[in-house]
């Protein structure tokens, strides 16, 4: 997913809004390479470092699929995850420094660590957990805009700024990182809910065990109806030419419909087993997100 919306981002969102307005992509081909490549890199580190600190909780919840001490050694999961992760740090300053962004430079300094210490603290803390996972994957289609633009600056200077160009790459690309954002909070805190007899057991202090699993529920419900709140915005405020007929029938049964199916779901559901379907759900809403961006291209073009 990581790999395939950072792929749409840049040729079905960014490449159709710079081809409106006259412009053609600067990001050289081999930049995009890099980045997608750095992203997918440190992601994999990130799973790796995930699993090393969970070994014990995933024990409990979910023994079938422990690797790291049986498949592999926790010594060479480490050193496996500081490769990967190196790797990928080395592909973002790259571009960080062909594009003169510092921006850049600190994302893809900052992230492996908010990974790091999400996997060995802030994950069994109250929500912030949810929170950070929801904001480095926020930052997965962000950066392709954040790279787009700085070579167009280091091109075109500030009177691309005058043009609105800038303003419509970041807001279309913005819609697809809050959507990553809430969706990938959702999935945590279902997940939380799934796994609430190992985290119970390492003494963690997840929504679910603070609150209870009802309050948990009603949380999810809440922040489903931010993120409906925010699709409905977009309907009604920004989808304004004839041709977004297409874009807003998507958006309402292919996103909309699914959501409100997922919290009817999510209330239903009692058993870690009822937890994993509706993730499944969120998953599928989650595609449906990226597949957007087609849409989004189609009608554009």
């Amino acid at each position: 997913m990581v790999l395939v919306t950072q792929l749409l981002m840049s040729y079905a969102v960014i490449a159709p809004i710079l081809k409106v307005n006259g412009l053609e992509s600067a990001t050289p081909a081999l930049s995009t390479l890099l980045i997608i490549l750095g992203t997918a890199l440190i992601t994999m580190g990130g799973y790796v470092i995930n699993d090393y600190f969970d070994t014990r909780i995933d024990e409990i919840n979910k023994p079938h699929k422990v690797i790291i001490g049986k498949a592999i050694s926790r010594h060479k999961a480490m050193s496996l995850h500081q490769i990967l992760t190196g790797i990928g740090v080395l592909c973002g300053l790259f571009v960080s420094y062909q594009t003169r962004s510092v921006t850049i430079a600190l994302i893809y300094i900052m992230i492996p660590g908010l990974l790091w210490f999400y996997s060995s603290s802030y994950k069994r803390q109250f929500f912030i957990g949810n929170v950070i996972v929801g904001l480095i994957t926020g930052f997965v289609p962000m950066i392709m805009a954040l790279v787009e633009v700085a070579y167009q600056v280091h091109i075109y200077g500030d009177i691309l700024k005058t043009t609105g160009v800038v303003a419509d790459i970041y807001l279309w690309v913005g819609f697809f990182s809050l959507f990553a954002f809430a969706l990938n909070v959702l999935r945590e805190m279902v997940k939380d809910l799934q796994d609430e007899e190992g985290d119970r057991e390492m003494e963690c202090r997840t929504v679910p065990i603070v609150l209870g699993n009802n309050w948990a529920k009603v949380i999810i419900t809440l922040f489903t109806g931010l993120l409906l709140t925010a699709i409905v915005f977009l309907i009604v405020k920004q989808l304004t030419f004839a041709e977004t007929v297409v874009l807003k029938n998507f958006l309402l049964y292919g996103v909309c419909a699914p959501l409100f199916f997922f919290v009817l779901m999510l209330f239903r559901a009692k058993i870690p087993q009822d937890y994993a379907t509706t993730q499944k759900v969120l998953k599928a809403i989650m595609l449906a997100g990226i597949i957007f961006s087609l849409v989004f291209l189609y009608t554009v073009a």
